[in-house]
């Protein structure tokens, strides 16, 4: 499960645990050999999203940019991955 806490309008900052399946293939002497199997996995992160509004319309609304920038690390038993992701579009 994952939760997030909400520090202000548009900062969140995640915590949560699960399980990672990985998979992999090792070729050793033409011999090939498939390992599989699960781990615990810790996550946790932090990021910013924004909505700043770009052009407003006569009969209310308007335009805005949104944008996120998302920080997520992924520990699994004794390997670390870092996951950045990064957004942007136009909304109405």
């Amino acid at each position: 499960g994952e939760d997030d806490l909400v520090l202000g309008p548009d900062q969140r900052v995640q915590v949560g645990v699960g399980a990672a399946y990985n998979s992999s293939t090792l070729t050793l002497n033409a011999t090939t050999q498939s390992i599989s199997g699960v781990k615990f996995l810790f996550q946790y992160g932090g990021g910013i999203r924004g909505r700043p509004l770009v052009i407003e319309f006569e009969r209310g609304g308007g335009m805005r940019v949104s944008f996120r920038v998302e920080v997520t690390r992924f520990h699994r038993g004794y390997m670390d991955d870092t996951y950045l992701g990064v957004g942007a579009g136009v909304t109405f």
